[in-house]
């Protein structure tokens, strides 16, 4: 998939990048799928790029270095109280780590110090995902903290394509994909009880068998995506 050659090319070469598209194209899902396919050589992190810097640093501590035995719970601090302890911080997984911000609708001078100090760090590649109504200014901006750092547009995926990704994303229950079945319910015992032998509507012991059949549900992993503009 061209998509997914051009991230890991962008990785490989040591660069960061910004992936944008319209909301539900799949930039999240396409990211996820390739996280799958890169298991054995790098970690991928997901946050939530709309967090402040310092919820954003405490789930990166969380996720990246396991919590060691004795230490107590970490509470609210300044985001550059976090910066400190992750920089004393060593994770026993030797994977590079890649870091997708996801949700960026907006950048704020600390969003952008912490964007920057996290890549000049030097242990994390970061992916920042973008929305589509980031103003061109803020996009510039990150751009500039990130840099090297492409820009991926996604569009429209081929159903093959998209097909793929999905495989990886959603856990289909049903043979066909997307339908999950609920369970079949239990059958109500409408047998009248010795209390109720009178046979009255609402006494205990009295119900409707329910039917039979059982209710299927469409699963909606999100929309399909496609061909991406790649501009470095």
């Amino acid at each position: 998939m061209r998509e997914c050659k051009r991230i890991q090319s962008a990785l490989a070469a040591g660069h960061n990048l910004v992936l944008t598209g319209p909301f539900g194209i799949g930039r999240t899902a396409l990211l996820r799928h390739l996280a799958k396919q890169m298991n054995e050589d790098w970690r991928f992190i997901f946050l939530d790029g709309s967090q402040t810097p310092a919820r954003l640093l405490r789930g990166l501590i969380q996720k990246w270095a396991p919590k060691r035995p004795g230490t107590s719970r970490r509470t609210a601090t300044a985001w550059k109280v976090e910066r400190r302890h992750l920089a004393t911080l060593r994770s026993p997984d030797p994977r590079p780590v890649v870091v997708v911000l996801d949700d960026v609708a907006k950048v704020t001078r600390p969003q952008l110090d912490l964007i920057r100090w996290l890549k000049d760090d030097g242990r994390f590649r970061i992916i920042a995902v973008t929305e589509r109504f980031l103003p061109e200014d803020g996009q510039r901006r990150l751009r500039a903290r990130l840099y090297p750092a492409p820009l991926l547009t996604l569009g429209p995926l081929p159903p093959p394509h998209s097909q793929e990704v999905l495989r990886d994303v959603v856990r289909p229950t049903s043979p066909r994909m997307g339908l999950r079945p609920h369970p079949r319910p239990h059958p109500v015992d409408t047998r009248l009880s010795p209390g109720n032998a009178g046979g009255s509507q609402g006494g205990p012991g009295c119900g409707r068998q329910p039917s039979g059949s059982s209710d299927l549900s469409v699963f909606r992993p999100g929309h399909t995506h496609g061909p991406a503009s790649h501009d470095t």
